[in-house]
């Protein structure tokens, strides 16, 4: 797949709008770094369901890394539309998309953490295993919490696509925070 923003990318085939959320689909996300002693050491992520709860869930560093691998796996070789990223070289068909769009509620919907929420940690919301598996349009991303439960968080691809670069940026600043200091006074 072509790099966005490259000649290739701006093709003038214009990819079918993609399926509207249902219920229980991921509409968005917020998600930060867990640190200890000046090191990741995993990641907190809230999802919102377009019409039903929040849901909280904790991935130590090995699952942060296949969530990403499995988001980076999906842009790469997945069956998706690429209809996010037409919008980005069509904005004005995105304005014609109604609010319960994804490319809309990915910014509209998204949860917020509440006071001490994404630090406390607790076991019953630890991702032990996890999968991920293309349905198209869709990623599906199933875990199973310490807590024994199981759940499962179907993201649409402008939802799994804007995950991908978050959860990136994320790791490459955190990164940049925890690193040694470089260079001379």
């Amino acid at each position: 797949m072509p790099a966005l923003g490259t000649n290739q990318e701006k093709s003038t085939v214009r990819p079918q709008p993609t399926p509207f959320l249902q219920r229980d689909d991921v509409a968005s996300f917020t998600a930060t770094l867990l640190m200890m002693q000046a090191m990741a050491v995993g990641t907190c992520v809230k999802f919102r369901r377009y019409g039903g709860p929040e849901q909280l869930v904790h991935l130590d560093q090995p699952q942060t890394d296949r969530l990403i691998e499995g988001l980076e796996s999906y842009y790469r070789h997945g069956r998706h539309t690429n209809f996010t990223y037409h919008l980005h070289y069509h904005p004005e068909e995105a304005q014609a998309l109604p609010a319960s769009h994804p490319y809309h509620t990915i910014v509209n919907m998204q949860p917020k953490f509440r006071d001490g929420e994404a630090g406390r940690i607790t076991r019953r919301t630890d991702v032990l295993h996890s999968s991920l598996s293309d349905k198209g349009e869709f990623l599906v991303y199933d875990v199973d919490l310490a807590s024994g439960e199981r759940a499962e968080f179907r993201l649409h691809e402008c939802v799994a696509h804007n995950m991908l670069s978050f959860m990136m940026n994320m790791m490459i600043n955190g990164a940049r925070l925890t690193g040694e200091v470089q260079g001379r006074a």
